[in-house]
């Protein structure tokens, strides 16, 4: 016998050579035992949890040896459900507020200017009338009302005008742009008459003793441009309060895009958590393949050896 054939590990495979072996009879299986199947579908289970149907939602999925999870359609509305229960769409207590305050203000400010303006004219005019009775105080009144109540109305039609144009999803037209300028101009107009007579009425009735007839001028100036400025701001830059149908609209737009986040990160959640569950599995996979090759080797090198001492016992 030679030396290659001592030392050859698949000697006894050879043919002629090969041990007769008995063949393995399969243990009888029990008749209601399921056999198993390759094609059969993943195996699927609510996990135990603390919820009120004895579930967390979370279901485990099981594919071969790798077990994920997810969750079923009904759990996952529920969950959405119950998040969007717990938080509010409508408007804060102080927004409404504000938009109420805006709302009431936008013509409570003008109508309260325009008397105003109106009681300072009757005054610094009617204690210079000579004669004073009521036909003459009722024409004071009617005149600063035509000039007062003009101004009132561009301020309320600039006002409507803009927030219907606004609010068009088609934007301003030509017509509501040509008009808009129309009233800044009578609007302008009527504001220099306005704010002359505020400034009448404050030096007329003011006394200069402590601030001098300077002070009295800048306080009477200062004081009609703001009155106009306040005006202006109903006329040109207030909004109108949101409707109801608006505000509905607004706040289901508001539930959806919480109900797709909530979805978007579920989904993450679940996504992250069986990545996790593959990889933990990836390595235990390649751990056993290593012990494998390091098996396979200590074997070969136990035969390699166990060659060599019996090369060296002949």
């Amino acid at each position: 016998m030679g030396l290659l054939d001592k030392m050859n590990p698949f000697k006894g495979r050879q043919p002629g050579n090969a041990t007769p072996t008995i063949p393995n009879t399969p243990a009888p299986q029990p008749a209601n035992q399921p056999q198993p199947n390759s094609q059969q579908g993943p195996n699927t289970g609510p996990l135990p949890g603390n919820g009120a149907n004895g579930s967390t939602g979370v279901r485990q999925v099981q594919h071969g040896e790798l077990t994920l999870i997810t969750f079923s359609g009904e759990d996952l509305l529920q969950k959405v459900e119950d998040r969007r229960n717990r938080v509010s769409f409508d408007l804060s207590g102080t927004a409404k507020f504000m938009d109420n305050f805006n709302q009431v203000w936008s013509w409570a400010g003008p109508i309260l200017f325009a008397l105003g303006t109106i009681g300072e004219i009757f005054l610094v005019l009617w204690e210079r009338q000579k004669r004073q009775d009521w036909f003459t105080g009722g024409t004071i009144v009617a005149v600063s009302m035509i000039a007062e109540g003009t101004l009132l109305a561009i301020s309320f039609t600039a006002k409507r005008l803009r927030n219907r144009a606004d609010k068009r999803s088609s934007g301003w037209t030509d017509k509501e742009k040509h008009k808009l300028d129309v009233l800044k101009r009578f609007w302008f107009a009527l504001a220099i008459g306005v704010a002359a007579t505020q400034v009448a009425f404050v030096v007329a009735q003011t006394n200069p003793t402590d601030i001098g007839v300077s002070g009295v001028w800048i306080v009477a100036i200062v004081r009609s441009l703001a009155a106009l400025v306040a005006d202006a701001y109903t006329a040109f830059v207030s909004e109108e309060k949101p409707t109801s149908g608006e505000l509905a609209i607004e706040q289901q737009d508001k539930e959806t895009e919480f109900t797709k986040k909530i979805l978007e990160q579920t989904a993450i959640e679940v996504e992250t958590i069986n990545a996790g569950a593959i990889k933990v599995q990836e390595v235990g996979i390649e751990a056993e393949m290593r012990q494998d090759r390091m098996n396979t080797q200590k074997e070969i090198a136990k035969m390699q050896n166990q060659a060599q001492i019996e090369s060296m016992k002949e």
